[in-house]
């Protein structure tokens, strides 16, 4: 790459910082610092790049150095680092500086000239702490390489580099390396959407059973039988859910069947959890349905029987574990998951096994609830198991948790949050975790978010975890194979 003589020129809007340490305090002989981390964007010429520092200490000055005439195994050397040498080919500048907050990371996004002479002018970094008396402590990071150019259609990828021009790099749908907007393959959805039904056919069975849907299936010689409870609001479609469907033939590679039904309630589609399973419309039916399938012989009356819940249909699964003991069903291990396990009539899970699951920063059920729950049902020395998932990357597929919402209006609102600033392409949110419950009121009342579709309980679900229900499938197989 060529070399720009005139150095100042890439940050002509900001002053040049000075290369010290404000508070000269000496590192322990034994310190052992983790490694200062360097990372940038491409500088975009007439746009932004943006510099990532981590393993600096608590609040520290790091200072990037920048040099056009790339890098060198013993570089330039600084006085104010006690004469120790850079891998940056003189001359070298100071280009920024940063302060790293509390857990050491830093970053900072700066303006780009638009200069025709600097497009295609390779720009290398190395960042510096400046520590201990006369910096005979100092840390030097990684070197950093960026070409510089422009980019044209906007998408964060310069020009020379751009994989897909005029339209933008981050969006591929099926994540084969190909940019949506120039494959011209038949797509398919990306991780967890393109799971398909483990059955013959690919799909699962769908009946009316006493004026209600269901979905299911049952395997050959059954080793169980799973019911599924779906959350306020949904119904018998959550087992063609991809989150489901991978949790589902996680189950059917061990011999479990399931059956996934709409709630007795039409008008709020959610469980009873109130009254005793003789009056109880969803207990009865899910009851009559059992003895159907043993008729039918696609069951004994001694297949154990499982549970599996989210949130309502969660409470519901709780309230299965007294339930279907009560009325002679072998009953085996039950999962709830983001929610408390608690029904308004039994109160507390029974003494069958256990699981709860719960969401982190989940703003909608309360998580030291779930966690007393889960106590009191060690305390009674019942059997259970507590896992958080943990939070994770927001894929382009998680809106897709309503019947109402379909998997390429789940990009649309992808792309959305990301271009409004809530995410960025990588899926990680933009907002602290004590701003999530008013980031659901916020995001949900956009115009262009489908507002009445995913509701706020399943919002909350979305930006709580970011995870996916399907993030402890073989656990949750395990879980009940180990009972069953």
């Amino acid at each position: 790459m060529r070399s720009i003589l005139p150095l100042l020129l890439l940050t002509a809007c900001e002053a040049e910082p000075a290369l010290t340490d404000p508070t000269e305090a000496a590192l322990p002989d034994d310190a052992l610092p983790p490694p200062l981390v360097l990372s940038s964007t491409n500088p975009i010429l007439g746009g932004e790049m943006t510099f990532g520092i981590e393993g600096a200490n608590a609040n520290e000055a790091v200072y990037v150095l920048r040099t056009f005439n790339g890098t060198a195994a013993t570089g330039q050397c600084f006085p104010q680092i006690n004469n120790r040498c850079t891998q940056l080919a003189s001359p070298v500048a100071v280009h920024a500086a940063l302060t790293a907050d509390a857990t050491g990371a830093a970053s900072r996004t700066m303006n780009i000239p638009r200069v025709p002479a600097f497009n295609g002018t390779e720009a290398c970094f190395q960042a510096v702490a400046v520590r201990g008396a006369n910096g005979a402590t100092s840390v030097l990071s990684n070197t950093v390489c960026r070409d510089m150019g422009y980019d044209t259609d906007d998408d964060g990828v310069i020009d020379a580099d751009d994989t897909c021009p005029g339209f933008d790099d981050f969006y591929d749908w099926d994540l084969d390396g190909t940019p949506d907007g120039c494959d011209q393959l038949a797509d398919q959805a990306p991780v967890f959407t393109n799971a398909t039904p483990a059955s013959p056919t690919g799909a699962w069975n769908r009946d009316t059973f006493q004026g209600r849907d269901v979905r299911w299936y049952i395997p050959p010689n059954p080793t169980g039988l799973v019911f599924v409870f779906h959350g306020g609001g949904g119904d018998a479609e959550i087992a063609d859910h991809p989150e489901m469907v991978t949790i589902l033939n996680e189950l059917l590679g061990r011999g479990i069947g399931f059956a996934a039904f709409s709630s007795d309630d039409r008008n709020n589609k959610e469980w009873d959890k109130a009254s005793r399973p003789s009056q109880n419309g969803d207990f009865t039916r899910l009851d009559a349905w059992r003895d159907a399938r043993i008729a039918a012989g696609d069951l004994s009356a001694n297949t154990e029987i499982f549970s599996w819940g989210f949130s309502n249909g969660a409470d519901f699964s709780s309230y299965m574990t007294h339930a279907g003991p009560a009325n002679g069903w072998p009953f085996a291990a039950a999962v709830v998951q983001s929610a408390q396990g608690y029904s308004s009539f039994y109160g507390e899970a029974a003494d069958v096994p256990v699981m709860w699951i719960v969401c982190t920063y989940d703003e909608r059920v309360n998580n030291p609830d779930i966690r007393t729950r889960y106590d009191n049902h060690i305390r009674n020395n019942y059997v259970g198991q507590y896992r958080v998932a943990p939070e994770q990357r927001l894929a382009p597929t998680r809106f897709d948790r309503s019947d109402l919402v379909n998997l390429n209006q789940s990009l649309d609102m992808f792309k959305l949050v990301v271009n409004e600033g809530w995410f960025d392409k990588s899926g990680r949110r933009l907002f602290p975790n004590n701003d999530i419950a008013g980031m659901i009121n916020t995001i949900g009342a956009h115009p262009d978010f489908y507002p009445s579709k995913p509701g706020k309980g399943v919002l909350s679900a979305v930006l709580a975890t970011h995870a996916i229900n399907a993030y402890y499938s073989v656990q949750i197989g395990a879980f009940f194979d180990a009972y069953n």
